[in-house]
């Protein structure tokens, strides 16, 4: 979904954070945002990080993780943590979306649409909160309006 959107120039289905690394190459991105949480991710992320690079938790990881923290003495890596919203977020989202679409859905170059993955009724919103909490490949879950 990320490469569709335009949002990711790699992407990984793997296990381990050794095969990540192997992966990449010699690449050395100057930033990582990690979206997942996941251990194997978050080890990989500061691993290939460029000397100076910037690694950004986004979301919350779940709990306590082993974390290659002698990278970020050594290499002068920058940690950021991020979780979900901030003041003026709401804005700035209505802002870049209004921008996306202002010549019209088909012309948009990006398709947000593709980061709904479920649509529920209101009268079946549990569902969509049992959904989301199942970690079942959920992304974004719209719940309608009341009718």
């Amino acid at each position: 979904m990320a490469k569709d959107m335009g949002a990711a120039t790699h992407t990984f289905n793997s296990k381990t954070g050794d095969d990540l690394v192997k992966a990449f190459d010699g690449i050395e991105p100057s930033v990582v945002l990690e979206c997942s949480g996941a251990k194997q991710c978050i080890y990989t992320g500061v691993k290939i990080l460029k000397a100076g690079g910037r690694f950004v938790q986004v979301g919350n990881a779940g709990g306590d993780v082993n974390f290659p923290i002698a990278d970020f003495s050594t290499r002068e890596l920058t940690l950021y943590g991020s979780f979900r919203y901030g003041y003026g977020d709401y804005q700035t989202s209505i802002d870049i979306l209004d921008k996306n679409y202002i010549n019209g859905k088909e012309n948009a170059p990006i398709n947000f649409e593709l980061l709904i993955t479920h649509r529920f009724k209101f009268k079946d919103a549990i569902k969509a909160y049992d959904l989301v909490r199942g970690g079942n490949g959920a992304v974004k879950c719209l719940i309608d309006g009341p009718e």
